[in-house]
């Protein structure tokens, strides 16, 4: 695995982000999965609690990637899982209002 997929796929673990970072970038959800395995049979992750999460080991190994990379403050590039907390607009239709519509 690249260097650089690695380090996305630990920062993501670390802050529950989101996969399809990973599937943009062209990987399938069964290729992720894979990845996902591997960083568990090596130690950088675990299953806990219903969700996988970083372990020690894998935060150390980010951060020497981070350094290798040259990588400064991605982890701003990356968010929590925010999709549950949003609505989903089936219908993709917005009302705006007009400035005299808004109160005052």
């Amino acid at each position: 695995m690249d260097d650089r997929v690695k380090y996305l796929l630990l920062l993501i673990l670390e802050n529950n982000g989101n996969i399809e970072q990973l599937v943009e970038l062209g990987y399938s959800y069964t290729q992720v999965s894979e990845l996902i395995k591997e960083e568990i049979s090596l130690g950088n992750a675990i299953f806990s609690e219903n969700k996988i999460v970083i372990t020690d080991k894998g935060v150390v190994l980010k951060d020497e990637l981070s350094k290798r990379l040259e990588y400064s403050k991605l982890e701003n590039l990356i968010s929590p899982l925010l999709s549950a907390f949003i609505k989903d607009n089936k219908d993709e239709s917005f009302f705006v209002p007009s400035l005299d519509e808004l109160p005052d």
